[in-house]
């Protein structure tokens, strides 16, 4: 079980979905709904309608690492957050839209959503 604080890979989704979300993403959250391991009631997915859509479908990135923070540049097709890795977490955790280590208990899901909703 991951035993870190989450606060930190959600400040990673917030600068990433004000860099390449829709410009109100924070209006399209209900906070009283969100349930991080749905995929409709998600972060990602309040704002595009499903997780895995939003992973699959919207850019593709070209990712790159500098001062341990990524950066990504737009391409074609996809949001480019899949689970492929990071140095110990997936890209999806990075940015807090997913637990780290697939660890999937409840009380994980619910330290992610803590940490969402204390920033929203």
């Amino acid at each position: 079980m991951y035993t870190g604080d989450y606060s930190e890979f959600v400040q990673n989704g917030i600068k990433f979905l004000d860099r390449e979300g829709p410009e109100n993403w924070r209006d399209l959250i209900v906070k009283d709904e969100i349930l991080m391991h749905q995929p409709d009631k998600c972060v990602l997915g309040q704002i595009y309608g499903d997780y895995n859509e939003a992973c699959g479908n919207r850019y593709a990135m070209i990712t790159t690492i500098r001062a341990g923070e990524l950066i990504t540049t737009k391409r074609s097709g996809e949001l480019g957050i899949l689970h492929s890795t990071y140095p110990k977490v997936g890209r999806s955790a990075f940015y807090g839209f997913m637990i780290v280590n697939d660890d999937f208990r409840a009380d994980n899901w619910e330290i992610l959503r803590d940490a969402w909703l204390a920033v929203l």
